[in-house]
């Protein structure tokens, strides 16, 4: 056999033993994941669902402007995706650091559940 094929062969092998890898990979996600991209809630729901919390918790937002809304994809604590919106005091917003107190905290959920904090 002569070096050329027996360097073919190797190659061979090699791809093809990296496609398997490849495929079994693909196999091994979740049946629904697909489905949960499809289900994202955009950042104006997700915004509307966390005034909408607020309102429920009777928290006032007199005085706040939405600081940021921040979209997580977290895998650990069984979170999954959700985002964060943050409503800090007007007065000083430009020359105060990230959390300084007087912040509003929610974590919104893909099923529109939330959890209200407070910054300290």
């Amino acid at each position: 056999m002569s070096q050329r094929s027996l360097a073919r062969r190797r190659s061979v092998v090699v791809f093809g033993s990296l496609a398997l890898l490849y495929g079994s990979t693909i196999h091994a996600r979740p049946i629904g994941q697909g489905a949960v991209r499809a289900s994202t809630l955009s950042i104006e729901d997700a915004i509307n669902a966390a005034k909408h919390c607020l309102r429920e918790r009777n928290v006032s937002l007199a005085g706040k402007f939405i600081e940021s809304a921040t979209f997580h994809r977290n895998q650990r604590d069984n979170r999954g995706r959700y985002w964060t919106v943050t409503w800090g005091p007007r007065e000083a917003a430009a020359s105060r650091p990230m959390i300084v107190g007087g912040e509003v905290i929610v974590a919104v959920f893909q099923t529109r559940a939330c959890e209200v904090r407070y910054g300290e």
